[in-house]
């Protein structure tokens, strides 16, 4: 219940600020499709018979669908692949950020690496995607450890 207030009270005000895109359902099929043959299977439905798969499947879709949300909202300059490391890190225009990712109606959690963030949100259907910003180190103090972001005003659309 608090961090539902918290979202109402933080995340909301700033909604109109974030960029947003659309994700339509054939390119999250296609990012399925490319999941399941990177896993040597024919579709999606052979992937989801893998024990414990279904559980797993969206962490394994987010990253792409990040990516092809960073490509319809134009944060790219050059046209250098986006590259994402060990699914927390983005390298964008040769400058590599902290992805941070949470579902619409929660707050999102941080473990600040010592990098740059990015932050999105996204439907929980992967629908929409919506660019919160970026934060920059020099806007951090050293005694927040974030675990709970909630300072959206200091974000860099």
């Amino acid at each position: 219940m608090a961090s539902q207030k918290l979202y109402i009270s933080k995340v909301l005000p700033h909604l109109k600020n974030f960029k947003t895109c659309e994700i339509y359902k054939y390119e999250i099929k296609k990012i399925e499709q490319k999941l399941a043959e990177s896993l040597n299977k024919k579709n999606m439905y052979e992937v989801l018979d893998i024990p414990d798969f279904r559980y797993v499947k969206n962490s394994k879709l987010l990253p792409e669908i990040i990516k092809l949300a960073v490509k319809k909202l134009k944060l790219v300059e050059k046209e250098k692949p986006i590259e994402i490391k060990n699914t927390d890190i983005i390298e964008i225009d040769n400058a590599e950020y902290q992805l941070v990712t949470f579902s619409s109606g929660e707050i999102p959690k941080i473990k600040f690496k010592n990098r740059n963030l990015i932050i999105f949100m996204y439907q929980p259907d992967f629908n929409k995607i919506f660019y919160c910003g970026k934060l920059y180190l020099d806007k951090v103090t050293n005694e927040e450890n974030i675990s709970e972001f909630i300072n959206f005003e200091i974000l860099e659309i």
